[in-house]
């Protein structure tokens, strides 16, 4: 994806062309691939919303059949093989990955504060732990993508502020509520009934709120980090 490289007309610190481009040149105009690939992985982001709307659809229509009235299941007992087929599904290409297990605690403490009878829904919290792992994994490369576009933000954001310089260059409220409205939206238009609406959009948006926006913007961190440290140590080399 060439997330070290601005644009070809550019001269790294020596004054030599590296290859196709550098990173530590002049400020160039962005490229058209570079504006191409972010759009792509904001289309696919808005495509897995619809994924995942089906997905908690999926798992209402399955606990209004099995009944409410079972005792919850822990949710640390429902699939100890799905932590690792979660991880295998994240793009190997990005930096960073999960290793912790952070995202997929959240994502299980989640799923049983929500829905009844989890131990008979190991599927569907498999599933939706995929979905969530594609969903973050893409905001790792929109991350990588703004990069490229114009690294100089995000190495003055990593020195005046440090990660926390870098979450706040990131953030945008108006992109997420952006995000959180669309959701609610298609999650109401997905359901016949107004209380099977609502539910659904509530649930799909605090989903996004709760864990998705804020498990994807930690890992965008550790990914620029990753970036503006390969800048620093080559300065310093």
């Amino acid at each position: 994806m060439g997330m070290f490289v601005t644009s070809a007309c550019c001269k790294d610190a020596t004054n030599k062309y590296r290859g196709s481009g550098c990173i530590f040149g002049q400020t160039c105009p962005p490229r058209k691939a570079d504006l191409l690939s972010l759009e792509n992985v904001r289309v696919s982001l808005e495509h897995l919303e619809d994924t995942l709307i089906s997905a908690v659809a999926s798992i209402l229509q399955r606990e209004a059949r099995s009944g409410t009235d079972k005792k919850k299941s822990d949710a640390k007992s429902v699939g100890t093989g799905i932590l690792k087929s979660v991880r295998n599904s994240i793009d190997t290409s990005s930096p960073v990955s999960d290793p912790e297990g952070l995202v997929e605690s959240k994502v299980r403490s989640w799923f049983a504060e929500n829905f009844s009878n989890i131990g008979e829904m190991q599927d569907e919290l498999l599933f939706l732990l995929k979905v969530s792992m594609e969903r973050i994994s893409l905001g790792t490369q929109v991350a990588e993508a703004k990069f490229s576009l114009d690294h100089h933000v995000f190495v003055d954001a990593k020195k005046n502020g440090g990660k926390t310089g870098l979450l706040d260059a990131l953030t945008d409220l108006e992109v997420e509520n952006r995000v959180l409205g669309r959701v609610r939206d298609k999650a109401r238009q997905r359901q016949q009934d107004d209380a099977g609406s609502d539910r659904l959009a509530s649930l799909c948006s605090d989903f996004y709120a709760t864990i998705l926006i804020p498990s994807t913007k930690c890992l965008q961190v550790e990914v620029l980090l990753l970036r503006v440290s390969a800048i620093d140590a080559h300065k310093t080399s």
